[in-house]
């Protein structure tokens, strides 16, 4: 009985990502570069982490499920920074982001992320801000404002929750 709902729930997860995710219909894959297992819960996808994907020296964040192994790519390809200041990139090239910042609306947390991309606002990393409470939100940290910007006000539980 317990295998039974396990594959009914593993299938309508599968068809729901087909459903709402269409542009990105391929097979199960592994996360792209920019992604460490900082993920926030969600009922029907597992796990969910907010990503940046890296090819020729542009990078796309986006989205990336433990459960269906699906990246969805936002679309919005922007220029891999290669500012020499330490506080952006590792002697020109990508590196992981882990900072204590305020977000815009007040709150302040511990943001991680992944690669620093041009932007017509300065360099931007995108990833997770967590709350002392452990839950956390998606959104970009600016690297010249030093603030993060929330994709939304929603606030998920980190999964697994530590």
């Amino acid at each position: 009985m317990i295998r039974h709902a396990f594959r009914l729930c593993a299938a309508v997860a599968i068809a729901a990502t087909v459903l709402l995710f269409p542009n990105t219909a391929q097979a199960a894959s592994p996360p792209p570069e920019g992604c460490w297992g900082q993920y926030l819960a969600n009922p029907v996808y597992g796990g969910l982490e907010h990503c940046t994907d890296l090819v020729d020296g542009w990078g796309n964040p986006g989205l990336y499920s433990e459960l269906t192994g699906y990246w969805n790519p936002s679309e919005t390809w922007l220029p891999i920074s290669r500012d020499p200041n330490p506080e952006v990139t590792n002697n020109g090239q990508p590196k992981w982001f882990f900072l204590k910042v305020y977000a815009i609306d007040g709150p302040f947390g511990c943001f991680d992320g992944y690669a620093a991309l041009d932007s017509a606002y300065g360099p931007v990393v995108f990833g997770t801000h967590t709350g002392f409470d452990g839950k956390g939100r998606w959104g970009a940290l600016n690297l010249i404002t030093d603030q993060f910007y929330p994709s939304s006000d929603a606030w998920t539980a980190r999964y697994p929750c530590f």
